[in-house]
């Protein structure tokens, strides 16, 4: 299976032990804000420490489930973080609607 990554913003480190912790933000199609607490390597390719600067940009693996338009010709898309590394935000939710632009090429 193809899975693409889902832009989002790594705001601060949370936890600087192996193999690190940073609380990231990803903003959906409607403005809305989820946040999320991640191992480092699961949203970036690089080490994150407390000399570090944030906020930063990050991603999460996800599959496009559904791609669409919305009434204003924007191209919207559904995604799941749940695939294939199981990302949830902190309130327990794993599917977004978000702006195609957030999609990062490969």
């Amino acid at each position: 299976m193809d899975f693409a990554r889902l832009a989002v913003t790594i705001t601060r480190l949370v936890d600087d032990s192996f193999p690190g912790w940073v609380e990231c933000l990803l903003l959906d199609a409607a403005g809305g804000q989820h946040w999320f607490t991640e191992k480092v390597p699961v949203v970036s390719h690089g080490c994150a420490g407390p000399d570090d600067v944030y906020p930063r940009p990050g991603w999460i693996r996800c599959v496009v489930i559904q791609d669409a338009a919305d009434g204003h010709s924007q191209r919207l898309v559904e995604v799941s973080t749940d695939q294939p590394d199981g990302v949830d935000s902190q309130t327990g939710q794993s599917r977004f609607t978000i702006r195609a632009q957030q999609i990062l090429q490969r």
